[in-house]
């Protein structure tokens, strides 16, 4: 296999890998606006050249969607053309010109081979490096100049906006086709799995109907099942990278500050440096396990009587080991009455890896009148 990797290298040299991956961009970019249906776009112009406006329909064309996105150039001599083309149609409907792509593709074997990327705005030609930073440059125009979309590709370049960059304004008008494709955005309206799972297609509330059309299809049972299972791995995408800044497999709830001098007691009395340079959090899910500091009692060791501890830190060292930091107490005996041990503070403090734990569930601490401790054993 490595022999073959590498007769296939040699063959290929990194220019022509690099050719290859750009044609690839260039063919996602082209055909982004064909995953969208045509919209019908309201349109005020205006009446016989009197200031009275009244409002028509217009139903572009996939063509007429695809130019307001990208415009494909045979030769370098079409682009003035385009420029007059779009200008009269605008002023036809009463609108102005936004800025838009074109590509120059003159290789008549291959239409994906782009020999120059250009940005029109307002009739003047800008030239990018690709067609990918002629996209971003033209999206980053809009923002920067206070401009609108071109209306007849105004979702193509919202879903750019929404999937690509992750920015979500109040102007933005919810087109179902772009919103059933964003996930995150799904995601975040649904909330937890347990809303899919028991949503109906008849949803009340205003804020799922878009999940609910999206994921609930009386015609086609195997699409919906197929879309729950995609949003379902989306659902776990977006709770990792809430977390990001720790770990990909970590669960971890906010970050919870302590003075440096406190860190440096802990770290000298368990005899753990790292724990100086640590991060503190207030709660963390291990192995669907919901531990919250201050709050539950553990089991660390059940050779003869059960060893309980308090829960009172939770830390994550610079390697991202979550390290649970406890209040040990004593077991004095179990309490056949009660079915509980009767317990004692003590003054010692240990730590230990929360995936090194035993397998017992956390349990809590009753303080009856007389002032004694019991714990039960949650197994």
């Amino acid at each position: 296999m490595d022999e073959f990797i590498e007769s296939k290298l040699k063959e290929w040299d990194l220019h022509t890998l690099l050719d290859v991956f750009e044609d690839h961009i260039t063919a996602a970019l082209i055909l982004i606006p064909r995953i969208f249906p045509s919209l019908t776009v309201s349109i005020l112009s205006n009446v016989g050249g009197t200031r009275k406006r009244k409002k028509e329909s217009w139903r572009p064309s996939n063509e007429e969607i695809s130019e307001g996105f990208i415009v494909i150039l045979k030769n370098v001599a079409q682009l003035k053309e385009i420029i007059n083309i779009k200008t009269t149609k605008a002023t036809s409907f009463g609108l102005t010109v936004q800025p838009y792509v074109a590509l120059l593709c003159s290789d008549p074997q291959n239409e994906l081979i782009v020999t120059a990327s250009y940005v029109i705005i307002n009739k003047y030609t800008f030239k990018a490096e690709t067609p990918l930073k002629a996209v971003d440059i033209c999206f980053k125009s809009f923002f920067a100049l206070n401009l609108k979309y071109p209306v007849q590709s105004d979702h193509v370049w919202e879903f750019i906006q929404k999937f690509f960059y992750g920015i979500i304004t109040k102007e933005d008008k919810k087109y179902q086709c772009v919103d059933n494709i964003h996930y995150p955005y799904i995601m975040e309206q649904v909330g937890p799995l347990i809303n899919i799972w028991s949503m109906r297609f008849e949803a009340k509330h205003k804020e799922s109907k878009i999940a609910a059309r999206a994921i609930s299809s009386r015609k086609n049972i195997c699409y919906t099942l197929m879309l729950k299972n995609q949003l379902k791995m989306s659902y776990k995408f977006t709770q990792i990278s809430k977390y990001s800044k720790f770990s990909s497999s970590l669960n971890v709830g906010k970050n919870v500050m302590y003075y440096l001098d406190k860190k440096k007691n802990l770290a000298s009395v368990l005899n753990y440096p790292c724990i100086e340079h640590s991060n503190f959090v207030s709660w963390i899910k291990v192995k669907n396990i919901h531990y919250t500091t201050n709050n539950m009692y553990l089991v660390l060791d059940i050779s003869d009587l059960p060893v309980f501890d308090f829960l009172k830190y939770i830390s994550i060292l610079p390697d991202l080991t979550a390290l649970g930091i406890f209040e040990v107490l004593k077991t004095i005996n179990f309490n056949e009455h009660l079915q509980t041990y009767y317990v004692e503070k003590t003054q010692i403090i240990s730590s230990s890896n929360f995936t090194d734990l035993p397998n017992f569930s956390p349990t809590f601490c009753c303080i009856k009148q007389n002032g004694l401790s019991y714990i039960p054993l949650i197994l």
